[in-house]
């Protein structure tokens, strides 16, 4: 009796310890996938002086739930006076520096004004920000405060709306294509100069981000891979009025997607390179086995 007591608990030590190495090994892989992920959305609906917007907070929400699941840290800002988005960005900068990927997106009025854009809290006057009177978010700005960080940096820019120029000198519609560094992905909601085509659809969001969320979780896309699709389904349902447009610098693709991140990184298997070399034995799949089974429980 006794032997056969001890004989169980060498065999369930055996196995703890197998699990453990297996867990050692599997964590490297995780922390990678999961962690430098940070994100900063806005969305800017309730305009004093501008026309109103009517999905921009929907929008900006829906986008960091999704970013949320896709384990990013999300920071999320709507109706935002200029004074609460300096705050916001600069102290998202700092979390910024520490980062392997930096997502912001922004939901909301946007002007170029002499080939630099700008963004427009709730309670912009375009007369005065295209005098230079009034505080506006300079995009360029925000973008270099990013860039502070050796993050793979991605904006997603739905601002590209209508707006009434009229007496606005030097003010344009539409967004600007910008000069960045590498290591910068930006995704504009419209061809550059252009407005978008933004009736509200069914989903209560813009064509841009309705697209934006039909494609940013799904496993293996990269984020060229979402702004082709992006693209194609904004064409078709604006009857190609409206042509989502991005700009990248990037020194690698990047996958907002864990499971896909996951997926690229290199095996904890030794793969042995010489044909020659007779099949080993088949280890490897029962840690396999043990390791699904330590995930799934």
């Amino acid at each position: 009796m006794r032997l056969r007591q001890m004989l169980v608990f060498f065999g369930i030590a055996r196995f703890c310890g197998l699990a453990l190495l297996c867990a050692v090994l599997m964590a490297p892989a995780t922390a990678v996938a999961g962690q430098g992920r940070v994100a900063l959305v806005i969305g800017n609906q309730a305009y004093q002086h501008l026309p109103r917007l009517t999905t921009s907070r929907k929008d900006a929400q829906a986008v960091a739930d999704a970013l949320r699941r896709l384990g990013f840290a999300v920071t999320l800002l709507t109706d935002a006076s200029s004074q609460a988005f300096q705050h916001a960005v600069t102290s998202f900068a700092q979390q910024a520096r520490s980062a392997e990927t930096v997502v912001f997106y922004y939901a909301g009025h946007g002007v170029q004004i002499d080939g630099r854009n700008h963004l427009l809290p709730v309670t912009a006057r375009l007369d005065l920000v295209s005098s230079g009177t009034e505080e506006s978010w300079k995009l360029d700005s925000v973008v270099a405060q990013l860039q502070a960080s050796n993050a793979q940096v991605l904006l997603f820019l739905d601002a590209c709306r209508a707006i009434p120029m009229a007496g606005n000198s030097g003010a344009q519609a539409g967004l600007a294509q910008m000069q960045t560094r590498a290591g910068t992905f930006i995704s504009f909601a419209a061809r550059p100069g252009a407005v978008s085509f933004d009736p509200v659809r069914a989903t209560g969001h813009s064509l841009y981000t309705a697209a934006l969320l039909r494609y940013v979780e799904q496993p293996g896309l990269s984020v060229s891979d979402v702004m082709i699709k992006l693209r194609n389904d904004v064409e078709a349902a604006s009857d190609g009025q409206q042509s989502p447009w991005d700009q990248s610098s990037l020194r690698a693709q990047v996958y907002l997607h864990p499971a896909a991140a996951r997926s690229t990184m290199p095996s904890f298997a030794v793969q042995n390179s010489d044909a020659a070399t007779p099949p080993q034995p088949e280890a490897t799949p029962n840690c396999t086995f043990v390791l699904v089974a330590l995930v799934c429980r």
